[in-house]
């Protein structure tokens, strides 16, 4: 994985960072992650988690890009993983492709009751991702009500040392 922070007290709470808040705890932590191996994103998605069985003492692992993809993938098909728990093992450079946000509301002019919002706990295991681009119009449509960034609508989801770049 990408290690552990060596100053317990560098936690940075981000207060929305493009995701919609819910009674969600999302925190950031720094860590000099530049000699760590980095994924690269080349469009694909997996099928599946690169192990675990989603509790909390085995958590789903989310091994290079494709396997994080994949969680975009399953949230946007309905599945919102309550009660389940990732973690990410590596670093993730999204190569600026289009992405996808985990979590969404769906089409319906702003209309929340058919969300596909995730509601998991996600570890970032204090690794990054970064370089990723959204287009809005391939998200939402014309939609005004538009959930963007890594996670683009959470609830009842816990969020901890992910650092998110670029």
């Amino acid at each position: 994985g990408c290690g552990s922070n060596s100053n317990g007290n560098n936690n940075n709470h981000l207060e929305n960072n493009g995701a919609e808040n819910h009674d969600n705890k999302i925190e950031e932590t720094k860590k000099d992650s530049a000699t760590d191996k980095v994924s690269v994103w080349d469009g694909s998605v997996a099928t599946d988690f690169g192990g675990g069985n989603g509790s909390f003492t085995d958590p789903y692992l989310i091994k290079n890009a494709a396997q994080l993809a994949y969680l975009s993938e399953c949230c946007k098909n309905g599945n919102t993983f309550l009660g389940e728990s990732f973690r990410l093992e590596t670093n993730i450079n999204l190569n600026g492709l289009e992405w996808y946000p985990i979590g969404q509301h769906m089409l319906g002019g702003g209309d929340k009751t058919n969300s596909r919002a995730f509601q998991g706990t996600f570890d970032g295991n204090n690794c990054f991702v970064s370089n990723f681009k959204i287009n809005v119009n391939v998200v939402n449509g014309s939609d005004p009500d538009i959930d963007v960034g890594l996670f683009g609508y959470v609830n009842a989801a816990y969020i901890k040392n992910l650092i998110v770049k670029n």
